[in-house]
């Protein structure tokens, strides 16, 4: 029997069966129903790592339940659907999707004995494919490799196609993830998909970060380490700016600080979401240098950053107004969720919170993603790779 003729059609599924096949099919078989289809062209699939020993059968099961022509993904510490956030637990989440308007050509890149540039590979695969209205999923392992790096060169050989996905997590006991396509598993490489068609794109970055305190700018660095800021000792300056703030800030900083960087040095002014958000990751008292988690340089703005749940729900909330109003005319058809493990319950203090929230601004919206290391967006038309952020793409199919 052929596949059913569909014009558009897409579902989400979840299961949280220990066992991988039993959990594959029903999560597939959730993911088909909720779209009326019997099969599906493409499947969307993250796993915890609970299911390591058996990532074969799981897969095998999940594309023959579908009939699926493709099926990718990778591993993360939770996972998510529009029915909620699963954390702590084994749980698998699909999204089906069979469509006349989508184009999706999935890739799987490994390093070899004889070629670690994974970039070139990728584009090898999807290059002569992109055009204009494209997307690029990357779902990288960042822990044997560098997603800034990456996310840089696929740009390069890209020209204008957004990139966006999350870094692969798994045990939080473990460096080691996966990465997926049909029945080949990476622990060492980059999952994604090229995807093209008749939609228009929404993308919302959600920090979690407010700005305090006031900019400056890097007046001395070398490599990720900050060695003046507005031409006095770093660490003085960051003390200085946390002196003048009032004692309810200073409470909630305590161990929530962290390093804004600027994204777009021809903006005027520079507000909330204007700036990367990096780790800080050491000081010396000595020298008054302070170390971040990115490569700095002098010129650069400056600014001490808060995250905590407030911060975090009020960034979201102001990423979904925007959502919400930019796909007014279009509603999104459905959309993928790369959610920081940084965030959920451990920021929250509750389960299911950005999910609810996506669900209350954008209504019945299938939506599947996964907790991950790291997540790539751009922001003003740079691809960057992000930290502690809920990146979500949104994908409006034509009327």
């Amino acid at each position: 029997m052929g596949r059913r003729t569909v014009i558009d059609s897409v579902g989400v599924g979840y299961s949280i069966v220990p066992e991988a096949e039993a959990a594959g099919y029903a999560a597939v078989r959730m993911a088909l129903d909720a779209a009326g289809l019997s099969q599906a062209e493409h499947l969307f699939l993250f796993a915890t790592t609970h299911y390591g020993s058996a990532w074969p059968a799981l897969l095998a099961t999940a594309q023959q339940t579908a009939g699926a022509r493709s099926l990718v993904g990778c591993s993360g510490m939770g996972v998510l659907t529009s029915a909620g956030e699963i954390e702590g637990g084994p749980a698998v989440a699909v999204m089906a999707l069979d469509s006349d308007s989508v184009r999706v050509v999935p890739y799987l890149a490994r390093p070899t004995e004889t070629d670690n540039d994974l970039s070139r590979s990728i584009l090898r695969e999807v290059g002569g494919r992109a055009q204009e209205g494209s997307l690029l999923m990357a779902l990288p392992d960042v822990f044997n490799l560098r997603p800034a790096q990456l996310v840089q060169q696929l740009s390069a050989g890209l020209a204008d196609v957004p990139i966006v996905g999350g870094a692969a997590s798994g045990e939080a006991s473990s460096p080691q993830t996966f990465q997926w396509l049909n029945n080949q598993v990476s622990s060492r490489g980059v999952a994604g998909a090229l995807v093209w068609g008749d939609f228009s794109l929404a993308i919302g970055v959600a920090q979690g970060c407010t700005p305090i305190g006031q900019p400056s700018i890097i007046t001395k660095a070398q490599a990720n380490v900050i060695m003046e800021i507005a031409g006095r000792p770093a660490l003085q300056a960051i003390r200085e700016t946390l002196e003048t703030l009032p004692a309810e800030e200073v409470e909630r900083a305590k161990g929530s600080l962290f390093a804004g960087l600027v994204i777009d040095e021809k903006q005027d002014l520079h507000g909330r979401g204007d700036f990367l958000i990096r780790n800080i990751a050491g000081v010396d008292p000595k020298s008054g240098a302070v170390a971040v988690g990115e490569i700095v340089r002098p010129g650069q703005t400056f600014q001490l950053h808060l995250r905590d749940g407030r911060s975090a729900r009020e960034d979201m909330e102001m990423t979904l107004v925007k959502l919400a109003e930019v796909t007014r005319d279009n509603p999104p058809s459905f959309g993928l969720y790369f959610n920081c493990l940084g965030r959920g319950k451990g920021l929250y203090g509750e389960l299911n919170h950005d999910v609810e929230a996506i669900n209350q601004a954008l209504g019945d919206v299938p939506i599947v993603g996964f907790f991950g290391n790291a997540e790539l967006a751009p922001v003003r038309g740079r691809n960057l790779v992000h930290n502690y952020t809920g990146v979500l793409v949104l994908f409006c199919l034509e009327q």
